[in-house]
């Protein structure tokens, strides 16, 4: 799966808790505002919209929560 997809970027924000209440898999308005959140939390220019350094901050959170889990 493309880590800039859609799918994917929602995947990883339902991983790191900014879940939405679009239904799993689909984009909507919940999905951008959790997205946009995230970019507020992780000090990103907040657009809602998926750009390279929001992909990279992202899997680089995810791959840290795993890592940490085990």
């Amino acid at each position: 799966m493309e880590m800039d997809s859609k799918e994917g970027v929602a995947q990883r924000l339902r991983m790191l808790g900014y879940g939405s209440s679009d239904p799993q898999g689909l984009w909507g308005v919940g999905t951008q505002a959790c997205l946009t959140l995230f970019q507020m939390d992780s000090h990103l220019p907040a657009t809602g919209k998926i750009d390279h350094q929001t992909a990279t901050e992202l899997e680089a959170c995810a791959v840290q929560l795993i890592m940490d889990d085990q």
